[in-house]
């Protein structure tokens, strides 16, 4: 039997706590929250819709655990609620400083994590992952997809908020998804610490990325075109694993060249048929989907960066 066969689908929205006690009815031994805003330039053009989401939606899911009775969460956070960390502080550890970020999803993300700590009724693991990425994402504001779509629609490759110099950790959907349920089963042991950090530990600069994604598409190297006004400034941001390495036995299993090189055959295949979810100009797009909210945010399941 497929996995998919044993599964009972709901479509919820975590905004709506009404909803929820209407729908969620039953006690669940484990909840993943994985629903959320992802997308951290649509959180400044939408703060409030975001908090609303991330944070007042977690509070939601939390205080429908407790009447549920269901005990244990697994939360998707994110390397962005560390803000904009100082030159020199990286890689992060799971007990270190956060700093203002460039974006209100950094805070959101921090918030959230901040409920889900202050709860004594539900026990929680927190996972922090670095930028995912792998096939499925439709989040083309996200530059892996990004790049991938302009390649495959022989378009210039351009970037539209940075000069390429930022440095981040990417780590392949398929690891992650081994990261939560890693976590997940960690339960049995109540004395082991909540918050876990995710990433491969080789950080490299996002000129680099897209060489690597350039060559995975047709053997060739390229370089993108920078705006000529960046918005976002440089940034090195990415986390120390030693913990989940060393408690769990967690270790990323897929390496980068590799991932790539599925991510883009992934998209080469179904690009055509993808329902894009945001366009480069995120403003446009809201103004012309006011309901793109119940698009970006599909009940209890979201994609975090």
């Amino acid at each position: 039997m497929r996995l998919g066969d044993r599964v009972i689908h709901w479509t919820m929205d975590i905004c709506d706590l009404d909803g929820l006690r209407k729908t969620w009815k039953k006690r669940f031994d484990c909840v993943f929250h994985l629903a959320a805003q992802p997308i951290s330039p649509l959180s400044r053009t939408a703060p409030i819709e975001t908090m609303a989401i991330n944070v007042d939606g977690t509070a939601n899911i939390l205080r429908r655990m407790r009447e549920t009775d269901s005990p244990r969460m697994v939360f998707a956070s994110s390397a962005c609620r560390h803000g904009i960390p100082p030159h020199g502080t990286c890689p992060l550890r799971e007990r270190d400083a956060s700093w203002p970020g460039q974006y209100p999803y950094s805070e959101s993300k921090r918030l959230a994590e901040g409920y889900i700590e202050a709860s004594n009724s539900v026990k929680s693991r927190i996972a922090r992952f670095g930028n995912l990425y792998g096939p499925g994402d439709r989040h083309f504001s996200r530059i892996v997809p990004r790049i991938i779509r302009q390649l495959l629609r022989a378009e210039p490759l351009r970037l539209s908020r940075g000069d390429g110099t930022a440095v981040l950790d990417f780590i392949y959907v398929d690891d992650a998804v081994d990261g939560l349920v890693g976590l997940a089963r960690s339960f049995q042991n109540d004395r082991m610490s909540a918050t876990y950090n995710f990433g491969t530990g080789q950080p490299l600069c996002i000129a680099a990325l897209i060489e690597q994604i350039s060559i995975a598409y047709d053997g060739h190297a390229r370089r993108a075109t920078v705006p000529d006004h960046p918005s976002e400034a440089p940034v090195e941001k990415h986390l120390d694993a030693s913990k989940a390495r060393q408690v769990l036995g967690w270790e990323p299993s897929t390496h980068r060249v590799d991932g790539i090189k599925r991510t883009v055959e992934w998209y080469r295949r179904n690009l055509n048929e993808l329902h894009h979810l945001e366009d480069n100009d995120i403003s446009a797009l809201l103004e012309a989907r006011p309901n793109i909210w119940a698009e970006l945010s599909p009940a209890g399941a979201g994609v975090c960066r």
